[in-house]
This record gives C-alpha cells, sequence and structure tokens, in this order.
C-alpha cells in the first residue's frame, strides 16, 4: 500500500483509524504517531524513503479539505442523496441517526453509519428510496471507501451541532 499524498487518498476507513492513532496517548509525541500512521498505510516503516514521509504532511492540515456539503453523488456506479433536513428524516432515520451522534466522541468512529442513514440510493428518476435499516448497515460497509472528504463536511456538521 502506498501513502496517501493528499485528503482525497484517504477513505473513512482510513480516516477513522489515523482519528485512533492522533487520540492514541501512548504515542510519546508526534514524531511516533507519525510512524504509527506510515506503518498503517505500508505495513512497514523500513521499506518507505524517508524523503515520502513528507508526503504526510497534509494530516496535520485538516483545514484544506474541502467544507462544501455534496448533495448528491456517485459511488460504485449508485447515485445517492444526502438529507440533512431533518424535518424530511422517517422516524427510523431519527432514530439511528441520533443513536450515532449521542455524544460527540461517537460522530468520528460513526461517520460511515451516520453517511448510510442519510445518503440514500436514488431510482433511476434521482428520487431517493426508502430508508431501510438493514440496506443502512450494507451501505455503511460500502461507505467505509468513501473518500473523507466527501464526508468530512458532514461530519463537522455534526460536530459543530454538538458545540451549539
Amino acid at each position: 500500500m502506498k501513502l496517501p499524498k493528499s485528503w482525497s487518498d484517504i477513505t473513512v476507513r482510513d480516516f477513522i483509524e489515523i482519528q485512533k492513532i492522533a487520540e492514541n496517548n501512548t504515542y510519546a509525541n508526534n514524531a511516533e504517531r507519525l510512524i504509527a500512521i506510515t506503518a498503517y498505510f505500508t505495513g512497514a516503516l523500513d521499506k518507505v524513503p524517508l524523503h515520502e514521509l513528507n508526503t504526510l504532511e497534509f494530516l496535520a492540515h485538516p483545514e484544506l479539505m474541502p467544507a462544501h456539503i455534496q448533495q448528491k453523488f456517485f459511488f460504485k456506479n449508485k447515485l445517492y442523496r444526502l438529507n440533512l433536513n431533518m424535518s424530511k428524516l422517517s422516524a427510523g432515520q431519527y432514530i439511528d441517526l441520533t443513536t450515532f451522534t449521542k455524544k460527540p466522541e461517537e460522530i468520528i468512529p460513526n461517520t460511515a453509519k451516520i453517511m448510510a442513514v442519510l445518503c440514500l440510493p436514488c431510482n433511476w428518476l434521482g428520487r431517493r428510496k426508502k430508508y431501510n435499516g438493514e440496506e443502512m448497515l450494507y451501505r455503511t460497509e460500502l461507505f467505509m471507501e468513501l473518500p473523507i472528504t466527501m464526508v468530512y463536511p458532514v461530519t463537522v456538521f455534526f460536530a459543530r451541532a454538538w458545540k451549539i
């Protein structure tokens, strides 16, 4: 596996792992965290040329991620539409969403679940299909491979909502 060069190379799964490393207090300093992140992506630190470690510098700058929330997107040959209008959520969506965003520290680990609740596949007319909890579980696993640049603005939306 190669080292990512920008935020668009990071998946939701990668971002969750990076956050775990960043928040882990067993590392003495950021250099040790960088080693752990490099090992996560490459499997072995000794195979990475020293100059390639500079490519991870973008990780220190989450503000470089796009702030725009994409209302619809294609992923794995399907169109998905995002719904952030809480009054238009079904009861099942609302219950699942409040479960996954109960505490601020649960938002990042539950990022794919949150997206799976809010992003529904569309039919050929572009209309959202009805929410189904079992399909949400499938989408959660699928959305672990979404680029974090698509998901991060929604994560920030919920994190800010917690601060209000």
